[in-house]
This record gives structure tokens, C-alpha cells and sequence, in this order.
């Protein structure tokens, strides 16, 4: 990968470098500035002349919204003004039509004053816009004043009242008519002959009242506070951010931009006026409203004549009358004028720079025309020749018109050779019709490009999987042309894809098998894992195989079902030799997986047999357990080659399976065993090896003692207290000694107390088990019960004397036998039982070492007498005498000697034990009752026991009837059933069948045939085969006792034997039994008392 980014990385450096040197030699010439002056210079001077119009129009433009907005604004300052006049008139015309001012006015009273005086401080309350209210009488006395001072309404007291007859405005509005409004100038509120201060500006409005009879009665005025209406005013014009100002009809300022020039004509200073200020500005205000530019000012100016504004007639009070008017003033200084435009300015010669620079780049873009095509043409030839994906034009009759080197790469061609070719001709087959029905679709005009994902054969015959991307060209008249067409190989990513999904399923899979052998046998579980293997490598057949023991013959055990029947001739759980398999079978060989993707030039092959299915490719993978190979795995046929992910896979199926299947006969095993333990007499413990010896596991069968499993290993009881009490000290005292020794397995004898109180002899053969310090650990012990031995103890004795009898008895038989042929199988059968006698001493063997331990309680007994001697009778005569009677019969050697003659009589006992064993069997078969019994179960069992014997050579054949059950002596005819198994085997040298048929004739009898395909028995031994202790086996291959046996035992059944037999051909074994021993004569008493 880093080596393919590295070469992918230089092939771009490459083109840019190319590309650069290209973009050098491309030298700007003369022709190229005569072209780009020709289209620069018009169009520049064309851009500076509407440039300059465009500024000019905007400075006009920008400045008639100026002056608009100052027009606005100055509007706006004298509506406000009006309004603020006008509530002021409606004050004093609510106020004149009070009752209370009525009342007074008709009838000058003390409670009317008081009446008038609530009703002012009312208002005033409620409008505190208002320095005093007023009524004044026709003499000009005060009659009612109330003013609001600091916040608080006052009325003031009839002692401050005071004569307002020489004031201007009295002796102005008193003359007037009833009704007839006055309004003195705004100016600033003096008192006692004083500016008041902090300057108060204050406005005076007056009403003459009349009485009832319409005379006037008196003057009504209020004091306006006017600071409240320049604040509105201010307000309302500082919105617009210019210079406002409000004058009067002299000029003076009312409010100014500069404080310190208001109120210029309180003070009598001229200079503080407009018309001294700037005379030619002034003069331009003399009508009504206006705007005018004065040195660089912009002025613009607005009347307010409020006393005009009124319905009724309104009279100015200490001025002239046309001289009332207010004029509200902002000027704009040609600073501000500069600040404004020039923003707008900017903003025009920036667009004017961007024209300049799209119009020198539209003319450099159109000199360099010529010299862009060239280099599109070269840029592109550059991306076609070394593009990583394949890039072609291609005509309307499918042929290539173009290819790119990549194209050449992914199709196997050179140019020269693809050129030759068309594109319908490489495409695979089953891919070609969706490509030509797209190609058409697309001439037709049903569509512009179409992009397809299909397969390409290559040169040398690989098939490559591909991405398809074509676009059509057409003509100017909209006719086809040609074909652009761009390939990607998308093989490895397909691969790739395909890796990842298979190993998701493949997960999937591996972790369901251990769900599916929960619910399946493992004929059914081991064909499911064949299917899966199959399914993941998208396989037809699959197959596993089992390797026999020996290394050297297989078994095959499951085939996929998707597999012929006709794809092999193996024969389930049929062994044959390993080195006679086909090629597959070299996994086994080599231990290596194999993957053939063409059998047919495969090197190895051995060919097919007749009939065989096809076989085109296949992986076979061996399953390796502790170096040996267990199982193969396999599968072919699939339509593609196999890869190396494929084997992996059927190599993890394989793995697992055998895993699972290993796991599961492990607990089919142990199950079996503990079905054994727990059938069996003999009771199975651990022990901890800690005082009390609690128990931590317990055979099933100890309920025989009356014991419960769930008791013993909750400690109820501990095991120390099942032993008898007179035994419990010894045995642990044994144990110590055994477990100090070191010993890893030892033996005790000693009585058990049952739950019922019973007492039990028994034999407790224990295994120590030890932890990484060699300290014990645990005591696995098989206790077995002896009781019935210790019983018969007494019986010994006779028993021996009797097999001295029976020894010296086969001894003169033997003797008699040499003699005569006619007594052979009598001494065969005497010397038989001399070689392998063992099992008729047992008793005595058992004696022998009770002797064993009672010489050593003897010997230690001397040795504490003899201690005792050494320390307390030295020099004795009774102690003397006994020291010379050891000496004399040489003591020490008799010691040493006589435990050799015990050990020596013990191992010979065991020997005879041994060939004893065998001829009890042969003479007393069994001692259970007669009971109806199942032949199917019991030849079943007994397949069982000797598949092992079997498997690996022999094919075992079923093919039983339907029988009733039969009254027999079950395990004896097991034995026979067994003996003729096990013969059918050793006849089988390497590979054969065993057949077990059994049948109802109708009579009463059944019939059971044992056939095998073995080498046979001559004619002339075919009459000796049931003599005691003849074979025709090697020497210690068998005792000759198997079918003598046999006879006996059918025989006692009230049966019979056939044999048929054919050298080379196999012999048949029959058995015929009567159903019911009444249907032959009911079983003699010898058999029921035996």
C-alpha cells in the first residue's frame, strides 16, 4: 500500500511539473498586449465617464435626501410645538368652563373661592406641567392663586395674594372679549424684579371670564412651565443627529445649539441673536418655511404660529401681534456635509476598481484563449495517458476510438491489439445484454449516461470484475457522436467484500454450532456442520471422514445433503485402508490442507470410479489432535477457484466440529461411567483430607446403605463416623501412616455402619491425591462389600482341599489324554485349568494376607517383649534361655524369610486365581433368576462392549425381526452373543461385514444368526469348535473356553447351535431358543438352585 501511495505521488509530481513547464513556454507575446489594449482601454474610459456621471448623480441624489430628512425633521420640531400650544388652549378652555369658575364668577363668595381654589389644585394635580393657576377680578386683584412648588401644590393664602392690575398682560387681556384667548412671549419667569434661577422658561396664557349678565368679571391665566416643551422638542429633533434650534420672531434663540446663546433678549444683548449673528441668513427666514446653502451651510427652517392655528381669535400679549412666531432651525456645517458624502463616494470608486479589474481580466481571458485551449488539450491528455482508472472513447458500432495505458492494464491488451476490438466482444457473456440494453437506451435518448457493473475477460482468459461509467456526446445537431467511457477494476474490492461477509457468516456459524449439537445425535450434528461448511464456501458436495486409530484406514461419517448419492462409493462407518483414498485423502497423509482448483491436471489424482460424480475442484483440511489426525474435512465443485480464506474456513468448521463431538462422547462417557458406578455394589468417594474426612463427592449407590448423596455431602454424617467405632482408631491410624509414607494408592479392610444400624465388612481401595507441596489433598476411595466374603472365610479351608483334589484329578486326566486322542479335549481342558488356575484361591489368597498382617502385629509384639527384655531382665536366667533359643533357630533369617514364603505363596495363588477365573465361568454360568428378556437390548449391549474390538475393521449389519420377549437367563446368553461377536472379528483380517439377523419362526422359537465375511472354518474342525480349550488362534490369542461355553450355556436354554461355514467365503453362526422353557420343559431345579 505505502509503496503504491509513493508511485501514485510521484506520477502527480510528474504532471505538475509538466504542467509548469508547459504553463513557462507559454510566453506572453506582442499580439497578446495589442489585443488586451484594444478591449482594456474603451471599455476603461467608458468606465471612468459613467464613473464620474454615477458620482455626481449620487452626490445630488444623497443630498436631496439630506435635505428632505432636515425638512422632515424640522416639521416634525414645529407640529410638536403646535401641539404643545394647542393643549395648552384646551387647558384654559376646560378650566374657563368649570362650574366652580362659573359660580364665582356670578357670585364672588367665600365658599365659590374655596370651591375654585379644590378644583385648581385638582388640575394641577393631575397636570403639573403648570407653575400657577390663577383667577383674577376685573380690578386686577388675585382672588385664587395655587402653584406647584418643588413637586407639591400649594394654594396660597389670601395675605400673599397680591395686585396683578400694571401687568402687561392683565391690561392686555382684560380689554378683551369673553372667551378671546392671549398669549404672552416665552420667556424665562422673573420674580421680584429678578431672573429667576435656575432659569425657568415660562409661557402665559389668559381668558377673560364674563358673569351672568356677559360682563367681564375677571381674567383666568396659567403659567406654563415651557422647559417641559423644549425637552419634548429636543427629543424629537436629536433623532436626526444635526444641529437644531428654536427662535423667536426677533431672532433670539429659545433654545440653542450653544446654551449660553439662548434667551439673548432677557439680558438685552443683541449679539446673542441670529439676525447680528448672520443677517444674510436671517433675511432668507423671513417667509414661513425654507431651505437654503449659506457659505457651505445647508439651513433649513419652519414657522410655528400657533395663535394662527386657532379656531378663535388669539392676541399676543406684550408683542406686536404679526410678530408671534417661533421658527424651528437645523443647520448642517459642510464638516458634516464631508462626512456624509465621501462614504458614498468610496463605495463607487471600489466598484469602479472592480469593473476595472473584471474588464482586465476579461481581456487577459480572451487573449489567452487560443493559448488555454492548447492547454486544456495537453492537461487532459496528460490525466488521460496516466489516470489509475481506465479512460476510452468509444464509437457507435461499439469499437474503442481511444485508450488510455490503465485500460490496457485492466484488459490485458496493448493499445495497438484493444484498438482492433470492441467492448462487446470482451464482455463476459451473462454481463453483455444489460450492457447493450443500457448502450441503446442511451442512443435513443432516454438517457445522457448510464453507469453498469459488469465483467471483462482478459487476455489471458482471468475474468475482471468492473465499474462502468458512459456518457454520450452528440453533435451540434443533437446526433450521437462518440461514447466517453471510464473503467475501474473493482475486483479486489469485490474480493475484499466478499472476504468480509464470509467471515461474518463464518462467525455466525461457528457460533451456532455449539447450539445445534445441543439438539441433535451425532450422525445429524455432524451432517449440519458438513452442510454449513459447504454453504459458507459455496460448495455442491462436502464430506468428512473419520482416521481410525491406527492412523492407516478412515470411516466416512457424514456427507452434505446437496451431495449425490452417486459422488462416492464409501459405505458409512465402513473402515478402509487410508493409502487406497484418493487426492483428498493427502490431508490425512501429509497433514497439510490440500486445495485442488482443476482436478483433472491435478499431478496426485488416482482418477474416479465408474459412476463416480464429476469432480471439477475441492479443499480437503485435516483436524490434528495431539499430533495425530482425527478427522478430514471437505468440500468442491464450487463454480469459482477456492482461496486461501476458503480453507481457513472449512479448517475452523473442521476444528470445531471435532471439538464439539469430542466434547460431547467425553459426557456420553462419563455419563455411562457413572451409570456403571451407580448400578454397580461397589460405592465410589472423595474425601477431604482434613479431620472428619467430609465428603465432597459420592456415588449415587450408597442409598444401598441407606445414605443419601445430598446428606453425606452436606456432612450428615462426616465419613469418619460411618466407621465402626472398634475400626475408626486402626484405619485412621493406617491412613496416617500410608499418607506419611508417601504412598499414592493403599488398601484397607474395616466395618461400615449402615443408616439402618447394619454393619458391613468392607474392602476401601484409595488413591492419594496430592497438591503442588506433595502434602494430601483429597482420598479417592472405591469401597466395595466384603461382607459375604467374611462370611465364607470358614469355608476356605474345604474349598482349597477340594481344588487340590480337582488338580491332582486334571493332572491324571492330562496323563490319560497323552494317551488317547479320544480323550484330547479332556486334557486340553485339564491342563487349561492348570495354566490359568487362579480365581477357586481367592479365599485363601484373601487369608494369606490377613496371615500377612498378623505375622507383622506378631513380629512387633517380639520386638516390644524384646525391648522390654533389653530394659528391665537384662541378665536374667528365663531372658538368657530365650536368647539362645533365637539364636539357635537363627531368628532373624526365620523373620526375613518367612514374610518371603507368604509373598511367594501369595503371587502363586494369584496365578492360579487367574486360571481358575475362567473355568468357573465355564462350569457355573451365572446365578441370576429367569426372567422374559429383550435379545435386541442385549445384543445391542453387547455391541457395545466389543465395538471397540470391531470398529476398525469391521462393518456391523442389523437386521432384526420382531420378536417377543424370551424367558432366559439374560446375561448368559449375553456371554454367547459376546463370544460370537468377538470370533466374527478375529475371522476378519482386514476389512469385512458382520451381520446380526433375528427372526420368529411362528413355533415358539426365535432365531438369531451371526454371519461374518471372514476366512471361514474347515470342514474338519467343524466339529470340534464347542471342545473345551480348542482353537485354531495363535498361542495367547484365545483359551479355546468361548464357544465350549456358549454351547453350554444354549444348551441349558433348552436350545440349539447351527453353523454353516466356507473357507474364504464366512461362516453363520445360529442360535435357536424356545421363547417360553415351558414350550421345551420348564428349567431343571439344578438350574434354579445354582
Amino acid at each position: 500500500m505505502m509503496t503504491n501511495c509513493a508511485t501514485r505521488s510521484a506520477r502527480l509530481s510528474g504532471w505538475h511539473a509538466t504542467w509548469q513547464a508547459r504553463m513557462g513556454g507559454l510566453r506572453p507575446m506582442s499580439s497578446f498586449w495589442r489585443s488586451f489594449l484594444r478591449y482594456f482601454v474603451p471599455g476603461a474610459l467608458l468606465i471612468l465617464l459613467g464613473a464620474w456621471f454615477i458620482i455626481d448623480s449620487e452626490r445630488q441624489h444623497r443630498l436631496e435626501e439630506l435635505k428632505h430628512e432636515q425638512r422632515l425633521a424640522v416639521g416634525l420640531g414645529a407640529q410638536a410645538l403646535s401641539r404643545q400650544v394647542n393643549s395648552l388652549v384646551a387647558d384654559l378652555d376646560f378650566l374657563s368652563r368649570s362650574a366652580s369658575l362659573r359660580n364665582l364668577a356670578a357670585t364672588p363668595s367665600a365658599d365659590h373661592r374655596t370651591r375654585l381654589e379644590e378644583d385648581f389644585a385638582n388640575f394641577l394635580r393631575a397636570r403639573p406641567v403648570y407653575d400657577q393657576l390663577r383667577w383674577l377680578d376685573a380690578r386686577g386683584q388675585e382672588v385664587a392663586r395655587i402653584e406647584l412648588t418643588r413637586g407639591e401644590v400649594r394654594v396660597v393664602p389670601r395675605v400673599e395674594l397680591q395686585n396683578k392690575a400694571d401687568r402687561y398682560y392683565f391690561r392686555e387681556a382684560i380689554t378683551g372679549k369673553p372667551g378671546q384667548i392671549f398669549l404672552s412671549r416665552l420667556d424665562l419667569n422673573v420674580e421680584r424684579g429678578e431672573i429667576e434661577q435656575p432659569h425657568k422658561p415660562m409661557l402665559r396664557i389668559a381668558m377673560p371670564v364674563a358673569d351672568a349678565q356677559g360682563n367681564v368679571a375677571g381674567l383666568l391665566v396659567l403659567n406654563y412651565l415651557a422647559d417641559e416643551m423644549l425637552q419634548r422638542f429636543e427629543m424629537v429633533t436629536h433623532r436626526y443627529g444635526t444641529q437644531f434650534s428654536l427662535l423667536d420672531g426677533e431672532g433670539y434663540w429659545l433654545h440653542a445649539e450653544d446654551p449660553a446663546d439662548a434667551w439673548g433678549f432677557m439680558f438685552r444683548d443683541a449679539l446673542r441673536s441670529l439676525p447680528v449673528r448672520a443677517p444674510a441668513v436671517w433675511r432668507q427666514m423671513q417667509d414661513s418655511e425654507g431651505q437654503f446653502e449659506n457659505e457651505g451651510h445647508l439651513w433649513t427652517y419652519a414657522s410655528v404660529f400657533p395663535l394662527a392655528s386657532e379656531s378663535q381669535p388669539l392676541t399676543s400679549m406684550g408683542q406686536a401681534p404679526n410678530a408671534f412666531r417661533w421658527l424651528v432651525v437645523s443647520r448642517i456645517s459642510p464638516e458634516h456635509l464631508a462626512l456624509t458624502l465621501p462614504a458614498h463616494r468610496a463605495r463607487i470608486w471600489l466598484a469602479i476598481a472592480v469593473l476595472v479589474a473584471l474588464l482586465a481580466a476579461g481581456a487577459a481571458l480572451l487573449a489567452r484563449q487560443q493559448q488555454r485551449e492548447l492547454l486544456r488539450e495537453q492537461r487532459f491528455q496528460a490525466v488521460f495517458d496516466n489516470a489509475m482508472v481506465g479512460m476510452a472513447t468509444s464509437s457507435l458500432d461499439r469499437s474503442w476510438l481511444t485508450v488510455n495505458p490503465a485500460l490496457c492494464r485492466i484488459l490485458g491488451y496493448d493499445s495497438a491489439t484493444l484498438l482492433t476490438k470492441t467492448w462487446a466482444e470482451l464482455t463476459h457473456p451473462d454481463d453483455l445484454d444489460a450492457n447493450i440494453a443500457e448502450f441503446k437506451a442511451t442512443l435513443r435518448g432516454d438517457q445522457q449516461s448510464y453507469t453498469i457493473q459488469k465483467r471483462f475477460i482478459r487476455a489471458d482468459g482471468e475474468v475482471v470484475m468492473t465499474d462502468i461509467a458512459a456518457r454520450i456526446i452528440r453533435k451540434a445537431n443533437g446526433k450521437p457522436d462518440y461514447f466517453v467511457v471510464i473503467v475501474e477494476d473493482v475486483t479486489a474490492r469485490q474480493q475484499a467484500e466478499h472476504t468480509n461477509r464470509l467471515l461474518n457468516r463464518r462467525a455466525q456459524a461457528l457460533l451456532e454450532l455449539p447450539k445445534a449439537a445441543e439438539s441433535m445425535d451425532e450422525a445429524d450434528f455432524m451432517q449440519y456442520a458438513i452442510d454449513q461448511a459447504e454453504r459458507l464456501t459455496d460448495s455442491k458436495i462436502g464430506f468428512i471422514h473419520f482416521i481410525n486409530d491406527d492412523g492407516k484406514s478412515i470411516e466416512l461419517v457424514a456427507w452434505s445433503i446437496s451431495t449425490p448419492a452417486n459422488y462416492c462409493h464409501a459405505v458409512f462407518d465402513r473402515h478402509y485402508p487410508l493409502d487406497e483414498a484418493g487426492i483428498w485423502a493427502e490431508a490425512a497423509r501429509t497433514r497439510q490442507s490440500v486445495i485442488v482448483n482443476d482436478y483433472a491436471t491435478a499431478e496426485t489424482r488416482k482418477g474416479l470410479p465408474d459412476g463416480h460424480a464429476h469432480l471439477e475442484r475441492f479443499i480437503s483440511v485435516p483436524v490434528v489432535e495431539n499430533t495425530q489426525v482425527q478427522m478430514i474435512l471437505g468440500v468442491g465443485n464450487r463454480s469459482t477457484p477456492y482461496l486461501p480464506v476458503d480453507v481457513e474456513t472449512a479448517q475452523l468448521i473442521g476444528s470445531e466440529t471435532w471439538r464439539i463431538v469430542q466434547r460431547q462422547r467425553s459426557e456420553r462417557a462419563l455419563q455411562a461411567a457413572s451409570q456403571v458406578v451407580n448400578a454397580s455394589p461397589i460405592v465410589c468417594f472423595r474425601w477431604r483430607a482434613v479431620e472428619g474426612w467430609p465428603i465432597e463427592y459420592v456415588s449415587d449407590n450408597v442409598r444401598q446403605w441407606g445414605y443419601t448423596p445430598e446428606g453425606l455431602l452436606a456432612g450428615d454424617p462426616p465419613y469418619s463416623a460411618m466407621v465402626h467405632p472398634d475400626d475408626l482408631e486402626r484405619s485412621a491410624a493406617e491412613v496416617t501412616a500410608y499418607t506419611a509414607a508417601g504412598a499414592t494408592s493403599y488398601e484397607q479392610e474395616y466395618r461400615l455402619l449402615t443408616a439402618d444400624g447394619r454393619v458391613l465388612w468392607v474392602v476401601d481401595r484409595t488413591r492419594v491425591v496430592r497438591g503442588p507441596d506433595n502434602s494430601p489433598q483429597y482420598y479417592d476411595g472405591v469401597v466395595t462389600d466384603i461382607t459375604e466374603r467374611k462370611q465364607r472365610q470358614s469355608e476356605l479351608a474345604a474349598a482349597l482341599a477340594e481344588q487340590l483334589k480337582l488338580n491332582k484329578r486334571l493332572e491324571e486326566a492330562n496323563n490319560q489324554l497323552m494317551q488317547s486322542e479320544k480323550m484330547a479335549s479332556i486334557g486340553q481342558l485339564a491342563a487349561g485349568v492348570a495354566h490359568e488356575l487362579n480365581n477357586p484361591i481367592g479365599f485363601v489368597h484373601s487369608n494369606l494376607g490377613t496371615l500377612d498382617a498378623y505375622l507383622n502385629d506378631l513380629m512387633s509384639l517380639i520386638d516390644a517383649y524384646q525391648t522390654l527384655a533389653d530394659e528391665t531382665a537384662t541378665g536374667t536366667a528365663s531372658f538368657e534361655q530365650i536368647a539362645r533359643l533365637k539364636e539357635q533357630l537363627d531368628f532373624d533369617y526365620l523373620r526375613s524369610d518367612i514374610f518371603k514364603l507368604v509373598s511367594e505363596s501369595k503371587d502363586g495363588l494369584s496365578r492360579v486365581k487367574k486360571i481358575v477365573q475362567d473355568l468357573k465361568s465355564f462350569s457355573r454360568v451365572g446365578e441370576q433368576e429367569w426372567q422374559p428378556a429383550d435379545l435386541h437390548q442385549g445384543i445391542d449391549s453387547t455391541l457395545n462392549i466389543v465395538w471397540n474390538e470391531l470398529k476398525y475393521k469391521c462393518q456391523v449389519v442389523k437386521d432384526y425381526g420382531d420378536l417377543p420377549p424370551v424367558f432366559c437367563l439374560i446375561s448368559q446368553l449375553n456371554q454367547v452373543f459376546m463370544n460370537l461377536l468377538v470370533n466374527a472379528g478375529h475371522a476378519i483380517e482386514k476389512q469385512g461385514t458382520i451381520t446380526i439377523r433375528t427372526r420368529y419362526d411362528g413355533k415358539d422359537r426365535v432365531v438369531v444368526e451371526v454371519s461374518d465375511t471372514g476366512s471361514g472354518i474347515p470342514k474338519e474342525n467343524l466339529t470340534r469348535i464347542f471342545d473345551p480349550f480348542f482353537t485354531t488362534k495363535p498361542v495367547g490369542k484365545g483359551t479355546g473356553l468361548g464357544l465350549s461355553l456358549s454351547y453350554s450355556i444354549i444348551e441349558r436354554h433348552h436350545g440349539r447351535f447351527e453353523v454353516e461355514s466356507e473357507v474364504g467365503v464366512g461362516t453363520t453362526f445360529r442360535v435357536i431358543l424356545p421363547v417360553t422353557q415351558a414350550a421345551a420343559g420348564a428349567p431343571g431345579t439344578e438350574e434354579k438352585s445354582a
